[in-house]
């Protein structure tokens, strides 16, 4: 048993080794894809792993369902890449192929001839992107993801019941690391509280349907979160996007930790759709209250700035769309008043300035009263 678990590890902790492919691999999601797909990586599910000494092994990368693997092709055998595609998945980028290597054990009395490199695959971090009646921006928005610098994630987008082509769109995509649930309309607060639950990560970053993500936003946010381990909240600077026209942010930008807390009381510092977090924290901090339906996410930075330490950086990682058309003065109403509610709740909790809290008062005040005004938010 010994013996077998120093192996187990030895295994593991080397990240890369090679295992032998059966034509009926237990466990595998099977998933045909295209006899011209390009040559390139493959990624299947599996509960269990073969070792080449003949031995099976519980995959410890399953904790929460089936743990990905991935498989880097040989560029010298391309028939075995038809031979195993049969029971595979295979992604849609391209990737590394590997050169095929057949007698990797002959040292030690094995001479198999079907060996590849294969790399374990397990998603860092999940994105959650919650979407009603979003046909129009929605494929832009999830292009943005499946086309980042860091690719170990999951993607979890939840269809709230959307009344046009959405979910017709959502059904065309096939990237193994998407996870599309059509669900009765839920609101944006027990939907995100509900894949918050389904991620299988410890970080969890958030993109509005109508927004999307620079190609190199994950790697960023993530090396950072990695980086400062007392870090609970990340966001980033943003781009505006109003019809045709960009624009930076107008919103002020405050990077540190100290700034953060200072400006809570006065406005929400995060665009929701540039954030990451921790999980924990998440859960910690009670997820999304679903009494705001607008402030869910400002009500969040509230309570998770009290279980640890935020930033935001200063790369502009996210766009986001404004609307040209004005919203119903009981919406904006309503906003403001939620606002007001959870800057109260800032000042008290984090403190802040008496005179820039009243100026800020001010102004919310008369967004109550002229809910059209823009400056006035």
């Amino acid at each position: 048993m010994q013996k077998r678990r120093l192996l187990f590890q030895r295994l593991f902790t080397q990240r890369s080794f090679y295992l032998q492919f059966f034509n009926q691999y237990p466990g595998l999601v099977r998933n045909q894809p295209e006899e011209n797909s390009p040559q390139g990586e493959i990624i299947f599910q599996s509960s269990t792993i073969d070792t080449p000494t003949g031995r099976r092994f519980q995959n410890p990368l399953a904790l929460h369902g089936k743990a990905c693997i991935r498989i880097q092709l040989s560029q010298t055998n391309p028939d075995a890449r038809k031979h195993l595609a049969k029971s595979v998945v295979i992604t849609q980028e391209s990737a590394r192929s590997d050169k095929f290597r057949p007698t990797q054990y002959q040292n030690k009395g094995h001479t198999p001839k079907n060996f590849y490199p294969i790399h374990f695959v397990t998603p860092i971090v999940t994105i959650l992107t919650t979407v009603y009646n979003g046909e129009e921006f929605i494929e832009e928005c999830v292009n943005s993801i499946l086309s980042q610098t860091f690719e170990n994630f999951e993607y979890i987008i939840l269809n709230n019941g959307s009344t046009d082509g959405t979910a017709d769109i959502l059904n065309k995509l096939t990237d193994p690391r998407l996870q599309i649930i059509h669900q009765e309309n839920l609101g944006i607060s027990r939907s995100l509280n509900k894949g918050a639950q389904l991620s299988r990560c410890d970080l969890i970053a958030r993109l509005d349907a109508d927004d999307y993500s620079s190609p190199t936003r994950l790697e960023r946010q993530v090396e950072t979160m990695n980086k400062y381990p007392g870090l609970v909240l990340c966001g980033s600077r943003f781009r505006e996007l109003t019809g045709n026209k960009e624009s930076e942010q107008r919103v002020p930008c405050t990077e540190t930790d100290q700034a953060i807390r200072k400006s809570m009381s006065l406005f929400n510092p995060f665009a929701h759709s540039t954030v990451i977090f921790r999980k924990k924290t998440f859960n910690e901090a009670g997820g999304y209250n679903n009494k705001f339906k607008y402030g869910q996410d400002y009500d969040l930075w509230l309570r998770m700035l009290s279980l640890g330490e935020a930033c935001i950086l200063k790369d502009e990682l996210c766009t986001l769309r404004v609307s040209e058309q004005s919203s119903s003065y009981q919406n904006k109403r309503a906003q403001k008043l939620e606002g007001l509610i959870i800057r109260w709740k800032a000042f008290r909790q984090l403190g802040g300035s008496p005179a820039k809290n009243l100026y800020y008062l001010l102004k919310s005040l008369v967004g109550l009263v002229f809910p059209s005004i823009r400056n006035f938010k």
